[in-house]
């Protein structure tokens, strides 16, 4: 045992590795794995993480020029169920103050890129955000997480609105991190 773990011990902290692996040991010592009660909650036995994490040189002005942050587009797997756990996104640039509504940035739902039709949704509270949140150090919690379906894909997209720069050396970065499990487990 390290002395950080002594001292964690000692003072009762358990670090989310130990929480999750005292919940799979519990759920693994049930008679089914598939009585896993809450796995959008907890990654449950047959769970696998996923992790989608890009950068997109700032786009030019104006709605019409949402574009995909590159590397955040995730589809669930065939056979799967997912839940969003966590996410982030900020500007690193000239010309961007927190708030000002000069980057706007949606976490959607199977709603393809550029299109504004009745296809997919923006993630309730996730949608159109005006206000940097988390980083990919400390990525934002989704309270009580985002269920999705086999075939969801979900993405990350961006536009400037006005008086921020556009293109390199000015970056959106962002991410949207989860876990995904069989979906035989179904959904409690």
């Amino acid at each position: 045992m390290t002395n950080l773990e002594i001292q964690q011990t000692r003072m009762g902290v358990e670090s989310p590795w130990d929480v999750q692996n005292k919940s799979r040991a519990m759920a693994q010592a049930a008679v089914r794995q598939d009585n896993w009660p809450y796995p959008w909650a907890y990654m449950p036995p047959g769970g696998r993480p996923f992790s989608k994490v890009g950068s997109l040189a700032a786009p030019n002005y104006g709605a019409g020029n949402v574009a995909l942050i590159p590397g955040v587009e995730y589809e669930v797997p065939a056979g799967y169920m997912g839940v969003i756990s966590h996410l982030f996104w900020q500007y690193v640039g000239t010309g961007y103050v927190n708030g000002s509504g000069n980057v706007v940035v949606s976490v959607t739902v199977n709603q393809p890129v550029g299109i504004t039709s009745a296809a997919g949704y923006g993630l309730p509270d996730y949608n159109a955000m005006v206000v940097s949140v988390g980083d990919a150090q400390f990525p934002w919690p989704v309270c009580g997480g985002w269920v999705l379906d086999e075939g969801n894909v979900v993405r990350m997209t961006a536009y400037t609105v006005a008086t921020v720069g556009q293109g390199p050396p000015n970056y959106v970065l962002g991410g949207v991190l989860g876990w995904i499990w069989p979906s035989q487990m179904g959904r409690r």
